[in-house]
Parts: C-alpha cells; structure tokens; sequence
C-alpha cells in the first residue's frame, strides 16, 4: 500500500500533512484533435451561411489552412465536416473560455457545448511553460498555433482540469495576501521577480514555485480567475478596485466548479 504524500515544505516545519484530497493526481492535456492555427480558427468561426469568402475572409493563408484541414473545399464552401462543426461552435447552448499567461506565453482554451458534444480550440496547456524560459519564436508558436477537438461533454470537465493542472496540493493562506495588480503580472512574467516587502514563509514559498496565472469565463457571466503554484495547486484571484486578494482554492471546490460549469 502506497505510503501518504506528504510535502517537503510542511515536513519541514514538523508538520507531516498529509494529502487526503479525492481527486486522483493531476492529468497530463494531450491535443488529440486537428492541428489549427489560431487564425485558421477564428476564421472558421466566423463563417456565414456555410461559405468563408467575400470581404471579411482577407487571410489566404488561413483559408488554405482549414482547406488542407478538410474543413473548406476550395470554392469556400465548408465540407461536411466543417458543416457540423461549424453548426455546433454557432449553435451552443454554452460557450467556455480560459485565458492564461505563464512565462509570458499566453494561452487559449474555448469550448462550445451542445447538448452531449463539445467543440475545443486549445493552445498549449500553461503548464508548458510555468517555470521556464522560452525564447520568442517558442512564444510566438505557442501563442499562435492550437488543436481542434471534438469532446463528448463529460468529458470536458476532465479536460479542462488537465489543461488547467487541478489535482492534490497543499494549499495554504498566505500574509499579505493583497496586491498590487501589475506584482501578479510582473511574477507571473518573471520567475525571478521578489516577493512583496512583508512577506512571510508561506507567501516566500509560493512566490518561489512555477507559476501561471488563468481567468475562467462563460456566457453565463460566471468569472473565476487565480494563480497556479506548483505543488501548493491554486489560488483564487479576487479583484477588489486596483488591487487583487489571493487566497487558498483547493482541488475539490476548484474541480466542482468545473463540473458546474460544463454541465449546467
């Protein structure tokens, strides 16, 4: 049987907490679906009356993209796969969309829910990058290029926690836990940014960790937004006039969120 995790900054303080969530470990976000660049997409999605041509379609590029992707035939009229895909990305009966930033990448995640099947557009999980160093073209193609994927709609609450790196962590409350907005930003860009003036052992240790920063949003009007911090999981990112609060957003609350929002 295996033995309790426990995690190393705790120990430290001779406390042996053990991790008691429910929910198994973090899942890896695979991209099993169709390569699509950014712009492909929203070009797609911007398709009237079944046909990408006219005015508005000005990138070639794009078009030629989702052509070689079977979506468009080369008159501009939409194959019978873009056809239903395009009927459900208009069609939805809930749209759901997550920004994030780490390392200075941003990231992108849309699905459109109709009744039993989802259709995702995903950049790069933020777990990627939180943590490391990416040069500027590494930036520039994660920021750019994304997978379609076609989900049945249990499944988007699982794959949302994937891209969203939601599992077992020791979360903890943290003093100051009130901020000027632009730290977040600048620690969430800059690994090697320091900590606020005041911090104390849990802030300095949450600071240390690899971070991503993520902001939740549906049609509903719901808004979530926090930080990922490494084996410390989640915080809940408030704002409050020209400041932002961080506090403590355990796996479970965090994954009941998502199930909410993905099948209600």
């Amino acid at each position: 049987m295996a033995e309790p995790r426990t995690d190393p900054f705790w120990s430290g303080q001779g406390e042996e907490l053990e991790d008691l969530s429910r929910l198994h470990d973090a899942q890896p976000w695979t991209s099993e679906g169709m390569p699509l660049s950014r712009s492909a997409f929203t070009t797609f999605a911007a398709a009237e009356a079944g046909l990408l041509r006219g005015p508005r379609v000005s990138d070639e590029a794009a078009v030629e993209e989702l052509h070689h992707a079977g979506l468009v035939e080369r008159s501009g009229r939409l194959t019978e796969d873009g056809r239903s895909t395009h009927t459900l990305l208009r069609s939805a009966d809930r749209r759901i969309r997550v920004e994030s930033a780490a390392a200075g990448v941003p990231g992108t995640y849309e699905a459109a829910r109709v009744r039993g099947s989802v259709v995702v557009w995903a950049t790069d999980s933020p777990q990627t990058w939180a943590g490391t160093e990416p040069v500027g073209r590494d930036r520039l193609a994660s920021a750019t290029t994304g997978t379609l994927m076609w989900l049945p709609t249990m499944h988007l609450a699982a794959d949302l926690a994937a891209w969203l790196q939601v599992g077992p962590a020791w979360p903890m409350a943290i003093s100051p836990n009130r901020f000027p907005r632009e730290l977040v930003a600048q620690r969430t860009d800059d690994a090697t940014a320091p900590p606020p003036f005041g911090a104390d052992e849990h802030l300095r240790e949450i600071w240390g960790q690899p971070w991503f920063t993520w902001t939740l949003t549906s049609d509903t009007e719901h808004r979530v937004a926090g930080v990922h911090a490494g084996r410390h999981g989640h915080l809940r990112l408030t704002d409050e006039s020209d400041e932002v609060v961080l506090s403590p957003l355990p796996a479970e609350p965090l994954f009941a969120i998502l199930v909410g929002i993905s099948l209600l």
